[in-house]
C-alpha cells in the first residue's frame, strides 16, 4: 500500500480529477499509471484529455470499472508491432526484441499503425487542399467502437471533457459529457495533429489535436469555478527536463520535448499564481467590514476570492527509449511494455509521495507534487 488516504468520494466534498496530456505511441505510459491507480489511489470523478490521452481517457470512462484495465491492455495489444495482441505479460517476440525505436518509427512512417491510422497520399491531390495530412486517422474509429461503450461514456458515472483546436480559429474547444454527447469523431478530432494527421470535419468545423495549444489539458479543470476543493493528477508525456543532445535525431526529440512540455510547465506556473493570489484575497475578505464589502465595486474583487485546496500531482514519462520524434512513432511491442510498465512505477512512487492524510490536502493553497520526469 502507499499510505495515501483517498478520503471522500463525494465531488462536493473534493473532486478527483485525472488529466492526460497527448503523445502518440507514448500513451502506454498512461495506460500503466492508471493500472497502479485503479489498483491504490483515489477514483477519479472527472477525466479530461487530448490526443493519446483522450483515447486512454474514453476508454476508462467508457468501462465498468472491473473492465477497464482488460480494455486498456487490448487497445495497447492492437497497436504494437508486429504481434498485434500480445498481451503485457508476455514477452515480446525474440526477433523484434533488438529492435531500436528508429527502426520501429521509421515501419510506422511508412506503413502506419492498422489499428490508428494509415498513410493519405490523397491528402497531396488539389481536391484535398483544405484537408491535408500524412496520415488518415479513419481505422481509429472502429478500434475505438470495439473497445469503448459509448452508452457509458456519456451516461456513466465519470465526467469526460476532450479538447480539440478549430483549425481556422485557433480556437480551443471543450467536448464535455455533461454538455453533449461524445461520440468517436470527437476523439478522433482530437487526436489529429497537424500535419502529421487530416483534421477532422465536426458540423462544419475543422478540428485538429488539442495539444497545438495545450498537450496537458489541465485548464478546464483548474478554471472551474466551483470552490470545492480539487486533486488533480496530471499525467504528463513530455518533461520539460532533459539531456543535451548528442546528433540530429536527438536535437528533434528534445525540440518536441521543449515545445509541448513548456505549454504545462508554463501553464501550471501562472494557474499556481492565480489561484495564491485568490486565496491572499480571501484571507484579506476576512479583515475588511461588512459594510465595505457590500460595494458593488470590493464584492466584485472578492468574488474571485476562494479558500479551496488544489493538490497537483505531476507524472512525466522520462523517455527513456525515446520520446519526441521518434518515440511517439514507436510502436514496438517492447517499447509499449516498456512505457506501460514506467508509468506503473512512476504512479506508484507518486502515490507515496502523495501520501499523508486528508487533511493536509485540505490546506487552502496550491500544491504541486512531481513523480517520474518531471522530478
Amino acid at each position: 500500500m502507499t499510505g495515501f488516504s483517498a478520503g471522500p468520494t463525494d465531488p462536493q466534498s473534493r473532486r478527483v480529477a485525472l488529466v492526460l496530456s497527448g503523445g502518440v505511441a507514448l500513451g502506454a505510459y498512461q495506460a500503466g499509471a492508471y493500472e497502479h491507480l485503479h489498483e491504490e489511489g483515489p477514483e477519479p470523478t472527472w477525466i479530461v484529455g487530448t490526443s493519446t490521452g483522450a483515447l486512454n481517457g474514453a476508454i476508462i470512462a467508457g468501462n465498468p470499472p472491473e473492465r477497464r484495465l482488460q480494455r486498456l491492455r487490448e487497445f495497447w495489444s492492437v497497436a504494437a508491432w508486429p504481434n498485434m495482441t500480445i498481451p503485457y505479460h508476455r514477452p515480446a517476440p525474440l526477433f523484434w526484441q533488438g529492435a531500436d525505436s528508429a527502426a520501429s518509427a521509421a515501419w510506422t512512417r511508412l506503413f502506419g499503425c492498422p489499428a490508428f491510422f494509415m498513410p493519405s497520399p490523397a491528402a497531396f491531390w488539389p481536391g484535398q487542399k483544405n484537408r491535408p495530412g500524412l496520415y488518415d486517422l479513419a481505422p481509429l474509429e472502429a478500434t475505438l467502437k470495439r473497445y469503448v461503450d459509448f452508452e457509458l461514456l456519456n451516461d456513466g458515472p465519470l465526467r469526460m471533457t476532450v479538447t480539440a483546436v478549430d483549425v481556422e480559429s485557433g480556437e480551443t474547444v471543450l467536448f464535455d459529457t455533461l454538455r453533449q454527447r461524445i461520440g468517436p469523431e470527437h476523439l478522433i478530432a482530437s487526436s489529429a495533429f497537424l500535419p502529421d494527421f487530416r483534421p477532422v470535419q465536426i458540423d462544419g468545423r475543422l478540428f485538429g489535436d488539442g495539444g497545438l495549444r495545450a498537450n496537458l489539458p489541465i485548464g478546464p479543470v483548474l478554471e472551474d469555478t466551483d470552490s470545492a476543493d480539487m486533486m488533480c493528477i496530471a499525467v504528463d508525456l513530455f518533461g520539460i527536463r532533459g539531456t543535451l543532445p548528442g546528433s540530429i535525431t536527438a536535437a528533434a526529440d528534445r525540440r518536441e520535448e521543449l515545445l509541448l512540455a513548456t505549454q504545462s510547465h508554463d501553464a501550471l506556473a501562472a494557474y499556481r499564481r492565480m489561484h495564491e493570489l485568490r486565496c491572499k484575497l480571501a484571507r484579506l475578505a476576512a479583515s475588511i467590514p461588512g459594510d465595505v464589502r457590500g460595494d458593488p465595486a470590493v464584492a466584485d474583487a472578492l468574488a474571485d476570492c476562494t479558500a479551496s485546496a488544489v493538490t497537483i500531482l505531476h507524472l512525466v514519462h522520462r523517455g527513456d527509449r525515446g520520446g519526441g520524434v521518434l518515440g511517439l512513432y514507436d510502436f514496438s511491442t517492447a517499447a509499449l511494455q516498456e512505457r506501460w510498465a514506467a508509468g506503473f512505477r512512476d504512479m506508484r512512487e507518486g502515490l507515496a509521495l502523495l501520501g499523508g492524510s486528508e487533511a493536509q490536502h485540505r490546506t487552502p493553497g496550491f500544491k504541486i507534487i512531481a513523480a517520474g520526469g518531471s522530478r
